[in-house]
Formats: C-alpha cells, structure tokens, sequence
C-alpha cells in the first residue's frame, strides 16, 4: 500500500509540478550576438547568430534565446531555414545540423539531436527543394533526404579545375531545376537533371563575383549579392545591378527584390531601380520574408518589420542586446534589477553602466544625464566597480573620472549625479588629487557607504549622501599619514564582519583589519588591527596570495577571501578591548576541487552556500565545505570566466558575469513558490565508481550531496517506488549519499532513481540518473 501510494504521489507530482521543478537548475545566458541569417515560420522568427540561436514570436512578442546553457552543442550558428511544417534546420560551426520541430502538446518547440554532426564543418547555407536539405559547408555542398535524414549526395567538386574542388559554399539555390552554389571567390552552377557528382557539369564565373552570401530568383532571373553589389543573370551574361556596395542577404516580398546591405535596406520592382528605404539606411545583415504579413529585417540596431506599399518600419519587442558583453562588475537593485560596470576592456570608457531588467537593457553613457566621464585610452579604464545603497541608488566608479550616483525608480528616467573631488571631499592620487579611481564599495547596514580609493584608502560617506549634503570622513588617513599603512594601496574590496571590522581587500598587501569602533564617521576612536598577508596577524594565519580580487562575509560570520592564489576562509574572534583578533584558516585551492587558482569573485548566498567565480569556471563550497565545480560548458565564456557574481533571493537566480556575456542559473525555487522545498543535487548523473581491494569491494568518487532546505528529509525510490535511501538534515541544508541502499548497505545498480525532500506538508521532486562503473 505504502509503495503505491509513494508512487502515485511521485506521478502526481510530476504532472502538476513538472514546469516548476524543471525550473531549478535552468540556465539562461545574454550577450550582444551578432545576426548571421534570420528566417520566419507561421508563428516565430528565428535568427542565427554567433551566440547561439534567438525564437521571437510573433503571437504575443516574447522572445526566447538558446546558447550552450540550453543545450546547443555550439554557439556558432551560421545559417537557418524554416520548412512547411515549421522545423526550423540550423547550420553550424562545429555542431552539424540542428533542428527545433514542434511536438503536440508543447508551446515551444524541440531541439532534436544533431544531424551530420563531426562530418561537417562551418555551415553557412541552407536551402529546402522538395524533400531535399541542401548544405553548404566548408568543403562543398552535402544533400539530406529530409524523409530519412540521411546523405544522398556530396558535391566537392564545383568545377573542373582543381582549385575548385572542397571550396567553402556560402550560398545556395535552386531555380528551374539548377543547383547554384556561391563562394568566397565566385559562382558555379549545375543541372540537377545532369550529374553534379561530375566536375564537368558545373560551370563557373568569378570575375567581380567575390563573397558571394546570396541567391534569389526574381522575374525569372537569377540575383546574386556580392561584396561588390548585385549581378544578375541576362542573355549577354552577369551584370552589375543598383548601387556599389556590400550585400549581405536577398529576399524576395511583396512583389519586389529586396536588398540587405552596408548601405541599408533597398528594394527594386523591376530589377533596375532600387529604392532606399529611408527608415533602414544603417546596415541591415539578414531578411526574413513573411508572406502576407511583413518583411523581416535584422540590422546592427535591432530587428525590424517592414509592412505595406510605403514601407512602415518598426522594431520588434523581445530581445534586446546589451551595449558589450563584458561584465566585470554586477548587483542587484531592490526590485530585481542587474546593473552592470563592464569594467576594464577595449573601449571601456565609451560604455558607461547599464540596466537589466524585464529583458530589456537600459543604458547610461558617460557624460550623460549627470554620469561622469572617465577619461579614455586608459588600459584598465571605464566604470570598474558598482554597488547598491540602502535607498536603491546606484554607485558606479570609475578609474580616474569621480563616481555616479543613480536613482529613478518606477517610470521615472533615470538620472546620475557624479561626486567629484569639486564637490565633495574625496581625493585621488598623490600627484593628481583629482583623479579619482575607485574600485570597491561597501553598502553597509547603516546606510554608511564605504569607497576604497587608490592612494586614498578608504572613505566613509554618511547615509543618503550627495554633493552639498552629508558628511565624509577618510578612514585610513591617520594610518597613512603615521606610516602603518602605505598611500599607494589599490583597495579591490571591502567588507565588514561582525564585530564591524573593516576589511580592506588590496591588490599587493593582502587584507587590512580597521575597527572603526563602530563609528565610521569618527576616526577619533579608530584602531588599526593587523593585515592578512601571507603571515598575516598570526604566523601561521595568512593568504596564499596578497592579491586579493573579492571578499564575501556569510551569516555566521565566516570571512571567504579571493585571490589569485586559490580561497581562504577565516573564522575568529574579536576582542576590541585589546585590539586581539583570534583567527583560524582553511584554504581551499585546485588540489581541494576548484576549477582554478585564479580566482575574481566569491559570494555567499542565503543558504550559506559559498559560490566561487574562477578564470576556468565556477564552483560551489556547500556548508560541508565540500567543493563542487558546476559544468563549464553552461558558461556564456568560452574559457569559463567568471568575472563577477550577484545573489537575487527572491527569485533564486545567481547572476554569473563573464567577459562575453551574462548568465542566470536558477539556483533555487523563489520564495514564496508553492513548493518551497530546496532540493538540489550535487551531480545529475551521479558516478559511484567500484574497485577491489584485497578481497573486498569499496566505493569510490565523490558522495552525492543535496542542498535541501534546513530539518527537510530525503527520500531515494527506485521507478517502481521501492525506499533506498532516507535522511534528514540535521540543521546545515545538506544530506550526503554515497550511493548505497539502507539495510542491507549495498551499491545500488545504474538506473534512474526519484527522490523526494520533504518538510512539513511541503515537498520536492526529482530525478537522478546513477551511473555505476565497477573496475
């Protein structure tokens, strides 16, 4: 009775709870992409591009984005066509064939698994005639029965000469029974009805033909773009047709020929005149025509609809892109907001800050709307570091410009005021008091902003503080000016503890302890405790490095402090009666589990969960101290970078930021969700490894942890409902598995296996694969 009841709950579970669930552990990753090729079905507009894939659709105008995050197996996509029965085919880099068909029953469509995957490279077009995909890749031309997803033909050879053969096609077409197949260098065309296996049925051209991207047939005739213009096919040959200029894409809509390119949108009616379409003149790359209802237009601003006789141009709502992909330094608004410093990087100072926020960016220049203008050309340049205060205004400081305060809640427009050595008493370098660089805040609990200030240490600012108003006091100066602490230091980060020590993270003397005696306005009172170096306060109390990148402070008073030399934690106690600070310390490097030494962010969540941005991933220190490394390949970076991090409790996302774009990972249920129950495991699928040792056999790997919500059991079924496994957390929202059943202990075989957490009427469900491996 008990195991079919346990079962049927499970199967109920699933069926009303299944989309909630699958929700935690979901990744979703935003990046400026650039548009290789779009193409419309009858409900969505896909769009190929260098980051992944984009579905915008055209029922209600939501957008969604697919990356390596959703499973891509690359995030080059070059090419796209839609088929009559809506399957959107996607050509690749390196990743074959993708195909997103739609399934009954499902809102959006399926990624199935790749075709021609490790035969073909670089596929940059695409072309359906009857039941036939053709595909134009790096060494020629490869057709698919579309019926059977198997290869008929393969054309390497695009003419007879030699230095035609495995050329890269970049374009196709079939008209009137003719292949016409586009390269970087020329166009060669062949009868279908003859024999394309044979060079010497192709012909080709390459005079004024170089960088083909595109065919069309219009009014009978043969359109080809080039980056020298349009030619067109006429009895006395190929000529040049409407003005010089790069051409990115043809469609034909609405009776007209339609031209993407470096000069904007241009259509023709009769294949002479071209018409610009005033509202387009930007460079357009890709077009998209949807019969009967609009043309659709991707250009560097966005991507557009073009409708009617006089052509209407508008922007299409959904995705928008974010002014660079480099974010360095990330937080939370109240409302849910993530805004963005991008920190060092090519032409940082041009980008200013930005906002996400109900999927769409909101961008803030420099020298606009009161932000400061941090002076150019600087190597480590730009807005480099951000924080929110207690009111929900935004701090973004810059190297060598002054800080921007900015506030606008609601539909209010956003607006800055930049502090400044003119109107307030913060200063910079010993040379250039002026130049004011600033990379680390610290919003403190009583309204107290904290600025870390190179050459200047640290200043306190008194809460709701602005030019003219408010009081400041430079808490290191008394320390500088008597030698302790050196004027040079460049402070990277800042936190307080619990006793309300100052810790001040440096990129070249460790970490300084200041007691401000709880009076950060007042340096009357102020004591200097020691620093955290590679000794540190204690002999054998220290960092591995003196570079600290970050510094994170837990509930129970843990200190996690970053380096580029590996993470240390340090636990203590303070006596501010004798200025004793009693610590211990426990580093965690590569040889303890992390993807990297170098690391730039660390942050700890509600759940005391310590999460670890490296140069080659990210990891998580569950309250165990066991270290987890989450996949790589669900990074927006190539490399796994992690260049910052922000926690959004109410809605369970971490915020990863990387120098090529952001990702979310919903890390946990948002508060307040029907099924409030946390239940995360550590691997999916779980590896129990099997060896021999003498005449026994011993489990091997790392044990399964599940993250769960504090005093929650845990139950482990096999698919028929059968207990494994149960424990309860003791109080630290972790339970540990090493793969064995209860009595007797016994390693359990492969398979998939459901499990439970529960607490109180509340419950979590889910499924774990086991992979078993005996050696």
């Amino acid at each position: 009775m008990r195991r079919s009841l346990v079962l049927a709950v499970l199967i109920l579970l699933e069926g009303i709870c299944g989309d909630a669930g699958a929700s935690v552990g979901d990744w979703r990753s935003y990046s400026r992409l650039v548009i290789h090729r779009i193409a419309a079905g009858p409900d969505a507009v896909w769009a190929a591009t260098e980051g992944g894939i984009i579905r915008s659709s055209l029922v209600d105008g939501s957008a969604r984005t697919y990356s390596p995050s959703d499973g891509l197996p690359d995030r080059s996509i070059l090419s796209v066509i839609v088929d009559s029965a809506g399957t959107a085919w996607f050509g690749t880099g390196e990743g074959g064939i993708l195909r997103f068909t739609r399934r009954k029953n499902l809102s959006l469509p399926v990624l199935e698994p790749p075709l021609l995957s490790g035969q073909v490279s670089r596929v940059v077009a695409l072309f359906l005639w009857q039941n036939r995909l053709y595909v134009g890749h790096s060494t020629g031309v490869t057709v698919l029965d579309r019926g059977t997803n198997r290869v008929v033909e393969n054309y390497h050879q695009l003419g007879a000469r030699s230095d035609l053969r495995n050329q890269a096609v970049s374009a196709l077409a079939v008209v009137g029974g003719r292949i016409y197949a586009g390269t970087a260098r020329g166009l060669s065309w062949a009868e279908l009805d003859g024999n394309p296996l044979l060079p010497d049925s192709w012909t080709s051209v390459e005079d004024s033909f170089a960088g083909v991207s595109s065919i069309a047939s219009f009014h009978g005739k043969v359109y080809v773009a080039t980056l020298n213009g349009v030619k067109v096919e006429t009895t006395s040959g190929w000529v040049l047709t409407g003005p010089a200029a790069s051409v990115y894409d043809l469609a034909v809509h609405d009776g007209a020929l339609w031209m993407a390119s470096s000069r904007g949108l241009l259509r023709t009616t009769d294949g002479v005149n071209w018409e610009a379409i005033a509202d387009l003149s930007s460079p357009v790359k890709a077009l998209a025509p949807l019969e009967g209802v609009a043309l659709i237009a991707a250009g560097e601003a966005g991507t557009y609809r073009v409708q009617g006789a006089t052509p209407v141009v508008t922007k299409m709502p959904g995705v928008d892109f974010p002014p660079t992909n480099a974010f360095t330094n990330i937080v939370l608004d109240t409302s849910g907001g993530v805004w963005v410093a991008p920190g060092p990087t090519r032409g940082a100072a041009q980008y200013g800050i930005f906002r996400f926020r109900d999927n769409t960016w909101v961008h803030l220049p420099p020298a606009q709307n009161g932000m400061p203008s941090p002076p150019a050309g600087e190597p480590d340049g730009g807005f480099i570091s951000i924080v929110v205060d207690g009111q929900n205004r935004i701090w973004a400081g810059t190297w060598g410009g002054g800080i921007g305060v900015v506030s606008g809640e609601g539909t209010a427009p956003l607006h800055a005021v930049t502090v400044s050595t003119a109107n307030s008493p913060l200063t910079g370098l010993d040379g250039s008091p002026d130049y004011l660089v600033t990379k680390a805040f610290h919003s403190g609990a009583d309204g107290v902003m904290y600025a870390g200030i190179w050459h200047s240490g640290v200043f306190a600012l008194s809460p709701g503080f602005a030019p003219g108003s408010g009081t400041t006091y430079q808490i290191m100066r008394k320390f500088m000016e008597n030698g302790t602490i050196s004027r040079t230091l460049n402070v990277t980060a800042l936190t307080l503890d619990r006793y309300g020590v100052l810790w001040v993270g440096t990129s070249s003397a460790g970490v300084l302890l200041i007691d401000t005696n709880s009076t950060p306005l007042d340096g009357s009172d102020d004591q200097f405790v020691g620093t955290l170096g590679r000794q540190g306060i204690d002999s054998d109390v220290g960092l591995r490095s003196r570079n600290v990148r970050s510094i994170a402070r837990a509930r129970n008073g843990e200190i996690w402090v970053a380096t580029d030399a590996g993470l240390t934690l340090f636990q203590g106690e303070f006596a501010r009666a004798t200025n004793r600070y009693s610590l211990t310390t426990r580093h965690f490097t590569l040889d303890d589990g992390l993807p990297s030494n170098s690391l730039n962010a660390v942050l700890v969540d509600s759940f005391d969960v310590v999460w670890v941005g490296t140069d080659k991933g990210l990891a998580q220190v569950l309250p165990t101290k066991q270290v987890i490394t989450l996949p790589v390949e669900r990074l927006v970076d190539t490399e796994g970078k992690v260049t910052s991090l922000a926690f959004d409790r109410a809605r369970g996302y971490l915020w990863i930021g990387t120098p090529s774009g952001l990702a979310r990972y919903e890390a946990y249920p948002p508060v307040g969700a029907g099924d409030n129950i946390i239940a995360e495991p550590s691997q999916n699928p779980f590896m129990i490894g099997i060896s021999q040792r003498g005449s026994d056999y011993v489990l091997t790997g790392t044990p399964l942890s599940i993250v769960v919500t504090p005093g929650a059991t845990v139950r482990i079924y096999t698919i028929t409902g059968d207990l494994v496994w149960e424990a309860t957390d003791s109080g630290i929202g972790q339970v540990t598995w090493d793969g064995r059943t209860r009595s007797p202990a016994r390693a359990v075989a492969s398979g998939v296996y459901l499990y439970i957490a529960q607490k109180g009427s509340n419950t979590a469900t889910g499924k774990i694969a086991v992979l078993r491996d005996a050696r």
